[in-house]
């Protein structure tokens, strides 16, 4: 993106997580730019529908997420992301 936009972020421990309207949710690493993403609603074979970014500290990320239609909050261990995608 060109832009942060008006969207919110959650920081905490290096970390930011928001939401990228019906694009889903993304983690991003302030040190290097990495990222990962999470699939939103325009995803038609996504059964979970990643939204609002609400938090993260050193182990977890939180978010609001759709599983198969109901609404919850996930945690997503930080040590578990992967390689992420180098920023562009």
């Amino acid at each position: 993106a060109d832009q942060l936009g008006l969207r919110s972020y959650a920081v905490g421990c290096g970390y930011a997580v928001h939401d990228v309207k019906e694009n889903g949710l993304q983690i991003v690493r302030l040190s290097d730019g990495y990222s990962w993403s999470f699939p939103g609603l325009n995803d038609p074979s996504n059964r979970w529908a990643w939204g609002a970014g609400l938090g993260v500290n050193c182990d977890y990320a939180y978010a609001s997420v759709m599983p198969w239609g109901n609404f919850t909050i996930a945690r997503i261990r930080i040590d578990s992301l992967g390689p992420g995608t180098p920023p562009q």
